[in-house]
């Protein structure tokens, strides 16, 4: 018997992940790189990953709305903001690049602005927990001493 370390699942999704990473483009595979990135906690290797690929695809959306992420995520939210913006001009309903464009906003202290983006997140995705949280801490940072009805509760 075998330790259980070469399932034949672990096999198949290495050796598929192996020849998809063969057969991506160089841009696709600097997308999936900075996507693992963001996804594992790491947004300062995802900013420089889609900066790469960037160089290569500048204006491919996807590497335009994965870097304004990497961006925010990593404390640049003045250069995040525009490229989120951009995002949004392309796809207005995308309540993550809204909700993303408002942490961005809130970051600059631009709290009315990041309040309408985080919104606009909600209303597009009312089960966005995420996007909700924030909302209130931003409704509660301009004193809105009314959010708490805003939001549904009485408490």
């Amino acid at each position: 018997m075998g330790s259980g370390l070469h399932t034949p699942d672990l096999f198949a999704s290495c050796l598929q992940r192996e020849f998809t990473q063969l057969t991506m483009s160089p841009v696709e595979t600097l997308f999936a790189q900075a996507s693992d990135a963001l996804r594992n906690q790491d947004p300062e290797r995802a900013r420089d990953l889609c900066a790469s690929a960037r160089q290569q695809g500048p204006d491919d959306p996807r590497l335009v709305m994965l870097h304004g992420f990497a961006l925010r995520r990593s404390g640049d939210h003045a250069g995040a903001e525009p490229l989120l913006r951009r995002t949004l001009s392309a796809d207005p309903g995308l309540e993550i690049a809204h909700h993303e464009l408002g942490l961005a906003l809130k970051g600059l202290g631009r709290l009315s602005e990041a309040r309408r983006a985080m919104e606009q997140a909600v209303t597009l995705n009312p089960k966005m927990t995420a996007a909700w949280r924030d909302l209130y801490e931003v409704l509660a940072a301009e004193g809105d001493d009314g959010h708490r009805v805003w939001m549904g509760t009485t408490a």
